[in-house]
């Protein structure tokens, strides 16, 4: 079934679920809900007339008067016809956390998360970062594709033209030529579509043909698909030390392969993960920072009470004995011997000593003796003679 087709078949059914709905999940005066249900049938006859400015203004009216599940839906569905993937990812986040929400809980959660992908490529273009937005306007144009064929039991809702159109500048910033042309017969096919989207996808056919560049298109490497959420509504990410625009959480058409993650706060340790980012795959990561870890200074002791200070009194050291040791006698200087060992060497030099000695030693007892015979005769001489006759 064409896009068309299928917007021509979910509008009488919109009008079903706003009229047949359940009852709303507050409390209203008769008033108030008799108001806003005139709020809502005026919003659809807009919605109808494909002046979906008018049926955003109506249901948002209607909402503040009495909160319903199928207003809310149709809130999101006028806002996607406009472009505003941001707000009617949220109208759509209302809805699949109400009460009310019945079968349209499911399809919304997916359309959220479908046309945050969408508003990722609209930032992405504004940014003129390419390779960032043609991949992730060709993730939300799978998704809401799928989303059109409808899952078991529950209605597909087309892709909008805005999307389509998105998707076709995407693909024109890269040089996907075929591509591009491609959404933007799409787009303005779209019989639905706001008269804006269904100019601009005219006239962007028309300079495709007259565009006489035949540039090769832009590589676009295998990538999957990250989204990055954050506690810290500050926070900064990186990713292999690229900052990235935005604010959490942050939808990434990476590269395959590792990838670091970082997310940074003034005043925090920062969270780092490293991933592995498969091709044609989706994942989510939370990072969170950390506190800085802060030294604490350590709290003065008490003083303990000992009693009054003493006085101090300086004391002077006395020197320390020094014991003095006496002088030792030089040793004796042995005399300097030639090569051939000197006299004292000699045989003969100690023979003729010991003669010397010897000789010294005879004559000495010799005059001793010489003295003592004398004195001896002279004695018995003159005994001798006093005794002649």
């Amino acid at each position: 079934m064409k896009p068309s087709n299928l917007a021509r078949v979910a509008l009488p059914l919109c009008l079903l679920c706003v009229t047949l709905a359940p009852a709303p999940t507050q409390a209203a005066t008769p008033d108030a809900s008799e108001r806003a249900q005139t709020l809502s049938k005026e919003a659809l006859d807009a919605y109808r007339k494909r002046a979906y400015e008018d049926a955003a203004l109506g249901y948002a009216d209607a909402l503040k008067l009495v909160e319903h599940a199928a207003m809310r839906f149709m809130l999101g569905r006028s806002l996607e016809q406009l472009g505003r993937f941001d707000a009617a990812a949220e109208a759509y986040d209302a809805v699949s956390a109400s009460a009310d929400a019945g079968e349209r809980g499911p399809v919304a959660k997916g359309r959220a998360e479908a046309l945050r992908w969408a508003a990722a490529a609209q930032e992405a273009a504004s940014r003129g970062d390419k390779q960032q937005a043609v991949r992730t306007a060709r993730h939300a144009h799978e998704t809401l594709r799928a989303q059109a064929e409808g899952g078991k039991g529950q209605q597909g809702y087309a892709e909008p033209a805005a999307a389509l159109f998105l998707l076709g500048t995407a693909e024109r910033m890269t040089g996907h030529r075929k591509e591009a042309s491609d959404a933007f017969v799409l787009a303005a096919g779209d019989k639905g579509a706001p008269d804006r989207v269904r100019t601009a996808a005219l006239t962007a056919m028309k300079d495709l043909a007259m565009d006489g560049s035949r540039a090769a298109p832009e590589a676009v490497a295998p990538h999957g698909f990250v989204i990055v959420t954050s506690t810290e509504g500050a926070a900064e990410l990186l990713v292999d030390g690229k900052a990235q625009r935005g604010k959490a959480p942050w939808r990434l058409a990476l590269d395959a392969g590792k990838r670091e993650l970082r997310v940074r706060v003034a005043g925090r340790a920062d969270g780092v993960r490293t991933i592995e980012v498969a091709a044609r795959k989706a994942a989510e990561v939370a990072l969170a920072t950390a506190p800085m870890a802060v030294e604490r200074p350590r709290a003065p002791e008490e003083p303990v009470f000992t009693g009054p200070a003493k006085p101090r009194v300086s004391v002077t050291p006395k020197p320390l004995p020094v014991a003095v040791q006496p002088a030792l006698p030089p040793k004796p200087v042995k005399p300097e011997t030639t090569a051939e060992g000197g006299i004292l060497t000699r045989w003969w030099f100690w023979t003729a000593v010991g003669a010397a000695v010897i000789g010294g030693t005879v004559l000495a007892v010799a005059a001793g003796s010489g003295s003592s015979d004398s004195g001896a005769i002279a004695s018995k001489t003159t005994i001798h003679a006093g005794a002649m006759p």
